[in-house]
């Protein structure tokens, strides 16, 4: 559980998309400028492990779709697809876990903002 990237605040109106195109971190992955070197082990269907370059973050689909932005499968069409996107889910769980002690730690996060104007 260790952040490496803040957000600037986005307002509510703001869908998905439109915050992945003006994040710093996930336009400067997806351009290549940082991480782009950063090496990693990929387990192929066959049982093989490709060795691959660059990271990637993990969403929901109302991101772009981007190669640095990994979702989970709509409409799964095999059994391979259906045990990556249980996977994948249970890594994003991982990540609401790590919201939810945030939300512990500090009380501002988690009361809405009253007397803002």
């Amino acid at each position: 559980m260790q952040f490496i990237s803040v957000s600037n605040a986005f307002y509510g109106i703001s869908n998905d998309k439109k915050i992945s195109k003006f994040d710093t971190l996930s336009s400067d992955l997806h351009d290549g400028k940082i991480y782009n070197d950063t090496k990693f082990n990929l387990n192929t269907y066959d049982g093989d492990v490709s060795e691959e370059t660059g990271l990637y973050l993990i969403c929901d689909g109302g991101f772009c779709q981007w190669r640095t932005m990994i979702t989970g499968v709509k409409f799964v069409s095999s059994l391979h697809e259906a045990e990556w996107t249980v996977q994948l889910e249970s890594t994003r769980k991982d990540v609401e876990r790590s919201f939810g002690i945030l939300k512990g730690r500090f009380r501002c996060l988690k009361l809405p903002a009253v007397g803002w104007i």
